[in-house]
């Protein structure tokens, strides 16, 4: 792993932090100190094995430009501390088919309305189909998606529910909720978009990927929405794929 790799790490932890913490101090006494430390350390272990990948220390057995062994170890990482957390209530994670959130037809709505989005942006801004290696095809297909929405829109949003004393979607706990999902999508955001020279210099690329802010934004709401990982995961397979047919 490099240096830059881990200062990333460390940044990308300390701001998902201090998003919980400012979270924490609008709640006051209804946090839980167990899941939301929790967060912050499974956060940074997950980042680690990410690019461990990434610097080749997992193998290289899968092939292509991409990270797929990070991602691999990653996916299975998650799922298993889903299976440790909430092995006895799994849609607490969004793992049902059923769409049977709260607001299920709001839901699929805004899922509708992220397909033609990303349409729209990618033949506007995007006009030309990109062309890779169908190695490098099949990963933007699966694993970002799979990996990025099992964590934030999944194990994360079910463990800040339980950090903020959330219990149920529902209109009455909304505030918590409400701030659940805006760290979820920012920290999405972040992710997307803090790096470091080498040298400890944190930067944030404000303007370097807002696309991730917006559709983690819209994302979000569908899960919230119908209560599944499903249309989530297969949204986020859409918009890395659309590129390569339209």
């Amino acid at each position: 792993m490099t240096e830059q790799a881990f200062q990333i790490t460390v940044y990308e932890t300390l701001f998902l932090l201090g998003l919980i913490f400012a979270a924490s101090l609008l709640l006051g006494k209804r946090v839980k100190l167990f899941w939301l430390i929790s967060i912050v350390i499974i956060a940074f272990s997950g980042k680690l094995i990410l690019f461990l990948g990434a610097g080749g220390m997992l193998g290289n057995w899968v092939g292509g430009h991409y990270n797929w062994e990070g991602k691999i170890f990653s996916t299975v990482y998650t799922l298993f501390l889903i299976i440790v957390f909430f092995g006895k209530n799994l849609e607490k994670v969004g793992f049902t088919l059923a769409q049977t959130g709260p607001l299920p037809r709001l839901g699929i709505g805004i899922a509708i309305f992220t397909v033609i989005a990303t349409v729209a942006w990618n033949t506007i801004y995007f006009p030309e189909i990109k062309s890779e290696p169908t190695i490098d095809i099949l990963f933007q297909a699966t694993m970002p998606s799979l990996d990025e929405e099992l964590w934030f829109r999944g194990l994360l949003l079910a463990m800040l529910f339980k950090g903020f004393s959330i219990n149920r979607c529902n209109p009455k706990n909304y505030y918590p909720i409400f701030l659940a999902a805006t760290i979820v999508t920012i920290q999405f955001w972040a992710v997307h978009s803090i790096t470091s020279d080498g040298d400890w210099s944190f930067i944030f690329r404000t303007w370097y990927n807002p696309v991730s802010g917006i559709y983690g934004a819209l994302w979000i709401v569908v899960r919230l929405c119908t209560g599944s990982l499903i249309l989530p995961i297969l949204l986020h397979t859409f918009a890395n794929i659309t590129g390569y047919f339209i």
